[in-house]
């Protein structure tokens, strides 16, 4: 199961996880051994980690409530099994991952931000939407999460967003259904143990404005309060060090390097990564009915309708048009 130490976090960090966290070796060696035992009463539960790395990352999350983390870790695996498509077989070795990595699409930077984070760096611009899909793009963002969880530093750190919306139009947002958006948000909230702290956006649209206020809306007050937009790179590097952006956005290595750098990563942590399959989430048909009807009421008590998103599209579109008619 590993050691129950954080042989691997320098003393600051160590500092910010009982600050921030309510870590200490203490409270960590004791809702490890609690933790685990509660998973060996999970039948439902099937193959899960029980080693340090692993569980710590949820009890992290959830600053070491211990209930709170029971739910997350179920939720996690549960999210595991059933979108299947979205979290199986995460292999950067896998031509079309492989693609979309190496589009640029999405990075994390070789350098940590100011705060010791690590950054993850986007151009939606990069995306052939007659390539990829949304769940291509989700493949994406999991592997990336999964294989930043590796690192102990970050599950106490977190990570800072930057978005490069530059050329975004209708197309990239027509690929989501409405239910692949719910989807992936309650995901990456609510189910990945990973703590989101800044999130960029430079060079948004006005005409995507619609667009971005749907997409927090669906998100909690806290972490939608920590959406930050830049009308250009210059704006943001009055917050952000833009050293560490690639060349081009104010930094002085290519994107290409990075881009590599970053594969190179996956490709360290490709097997720790694809073993994560071997977890299961199993009930008795009587539990997963429950559980299913609830789900589905929850859906249909929160889930946008279709014509909701349809009205929001229309209403983009209506303002591309006008732009491109005054131009």
């Amino acid at each position: 199961m590993g050691e129950d130490k954080c042989e691997r976090l320098d003393p600051v960090t160590v500092k910010q996880a009982a600050e921030e966290l309510n870590e200490t070796s203490k409270t960590r060696k004791n809702a490890l051994k609690e933790l685990r035992h509660w998973l060996k009463a999970q039948r439902h539960l099937q193959n899960v980690r029980t080693d340090h790395s692993f569980l710590v990352r949820f009890l992290r999350f959830q600053k070491f409530n211990l209930e709170s983390t029971k739910t997350v870790f179920d939720k996690y695996i549960h999210m595991r099994q059933h979108h299947s498509e979205w979290f199986q077989n995460l292999d950067i070795q896998e031509p079309k991952m492989r693609d979309i990595m190496s589009s640029g699409y999405l990075i994390v930077l070789p350098e940590r931000d100011a705060n010791g984070r690590r950054v993850i760096f986007s151009r939606a611009c990069s995306v052939d939407v007659s390539k990829f899909t949304a769940c291509d793009i989700m493949r994406a963002h999991i592997l990336t999460y999964e294989a930043l969880l590796t690192d102990e530093e970050t599950q106490v750190k977190g990570i800072t967003y930057v978005f490069d919306e530059r050329n975004i139009n209708l197309s990239h947002i027509s690929i989501w259904s409405p239910s692949d958006i719910s989807k992936a948000f309650s995901c990456c909230e609510k189910a990945m143990p990973i703590r989101h702290q800044e999130i960029h956006f430079v060079h948004l649209p006005w005409t995507m404005s619609l667009v971005f206020a749907f997409g927090k809306s669906l998100l909690s007050k806290k972490l939608s309060e920590r959406f930050q937009t830049h009308s250009n790179f210059e704006k943001l590097s009055k917050e952000f060090d833009s050293s560490i952006l690639p060349e081009g956005y104010g930094g002085t290595v290519s994107l290409e390097d990075m881009t590599n750098s970053w594969i190179q990563e996956l490709e360290d942590c490709r097997e720790e990564i694809l073993d994560l399959d071997r977890m299961k989430y199993g009930l008795k048909k009587g539990s997963e009915a429950k559980r299913k009807t609830s789900v589905n009421s929850a859906q249909k008590k929160n889930k946008p309708e279709n014509s909701g998103i349809l009205n929001m599209v229309k209403s983009v579109r209506k303002m591309e048009n006008r732009t491109s008619e005054s131009a």
